[in-house]
């Protein structure tokens, strides 16, 4: 199974937010991929709030959503990374080679 994890990173003209639309396959494997960029977003600029939109991706593993909620609560605890927002779907897709399984509905709350 090829799940690859896709990021559009957006920089608001304001400089207020950054953007990063996944549309990709966001798995336990791949969420870790996030993190860095996430960080590296937060650091464009002083302030900036950063919103993982995860709305349009292909396929969401409810683990991996949850993996990402809380490791994003780490950095932000430990490291100093301002202020993110998940934007999670109402049911997280599954992934298109096993679309015979109905879609996970979403058990952890955005932060």
């Amino acid at each position: 199974m090829d799940h690859k994890l896709r990021i559009l990173v957006r920089l608001d003209i304001d400089r207020n937010s950054a953007v990063l639309a996944v549309t990709g396959c966001l798995t336990t494997e791949s969420y870790r991929a996030l993190l860095p960029v996430i960080r590296r977003a937060n650091a464009l600029v002083d302030g900036v709030a950063v919103i993982v939109d995860l709305r349009n991706a292909i396929h969401v593993d409810a683990a991996a959503a949850e993996a990402l909620n809380d490791s994003i609560r780490l950095e932000h605890h430990h490291h100093e990374l301002g202020a993110v927002t998940l934007q999670l779907p109402d049911m997280y897709p599954a992934c298109g080679l096993l679309a015979s399984l109905p879609p996970v509905p979403r058990l952890i709350a955005a932060s």
